[in-house]
This record gives C-alpha cells, sequence and structure tokens, in this order.
C-alpha cells in the first residue's frame, strides 16, 4: 500500500498549508531522493525560508519570492539564491499537483517562483 500523505488531508485543512507541512508531505513522497539532496534541501529550508516554514502557502506571493530573491542574492551569492529558488518552485510546483479542493481542482492557482 502506497501512502500519499496529501490526499489524506480534507480541503479546508489543505487551505492553510504550510511551506513546513508542504515540505513534509514532499519528503513523505518522494522517497528516492538522494541523502546529499535531502541535507540540501533541509538546510534551505532551515536557513533561507526559516521565517517562511509557519507561513500558508496561499500567502506567499511574487513579490515575497522576488525579495527574497534578491536578499538572498546579496548576502550570500547569485547561485545559492538561484539554487533556494529552484528548490521553492519545485515545493511549489509538488503543492500545485497535490493539494485540491473538493471540486479536484489545485488550491494553488500558480506558482509564485517564476524565472528570476
Amino acid at each position: 500500500m502506497v501512502l500519499n500523505p496529501p490526499a489524506e488531508k480534507k480541503p479546508e485543512v489543505l487551505q492553510g498549508t504550510t511551506l513546513q507541512q508542504a515540505f513534509d508531505d514532499f519528503v513523505a513522497v518522494r522517497k528516492k531522493l538522494k541523502a546529499r539532496t535531502l541535507c540540501d534541501y533541509q538546510r534551505i529550508m532551515k536557513t533561507v525560508f526559516a521565517d517562511w516554514q509557519n507561513k500558508a502557502m496561499l500567502k506567499i506571493n511574487k513579490d515575497m519570492v522576488a525579495k527574497r530573491h534578491s536578499k538572498i542574492g546579496a548576502e550570500h551569492g547569485e547561485a545559492h539564491a538561484n539554487l533556494s529558488m529552484r528548490f521553492l518552485r519545485a515545493l511549489f510546483n509538488f503543492a500545485i499537483a497535490q493539494y485540491e479542493d473538493g471540486n479536484g481542482h489545485s488550491i494553488l492557482r500558480e506558482n509564485p517562483v517564476i524565472m528570476l
């Protein structure tokens, strides 16, 4: 039996899904992540997105993402900023595909992580 954590949640609960909850579901579903990749993702969550972990994904917008990208780039370099945004984009793509309302529509309408 394959567990699908996002599918087991009710649509009302999914509306408030935080970045950390999505990450936990992402890791639970993506069981074949290499140890190094998982370590990198965990580090990004704990450092770059520490203050967003308890923020509902529906509350994260393009402007916030663009500002965070600029901040990371200024503090840690463009490569680290781009890596962090690729991770965040993947997490949002996962959420868009996994979290649906009662009618089968994604609770997230678009990915706020545009190509920067």
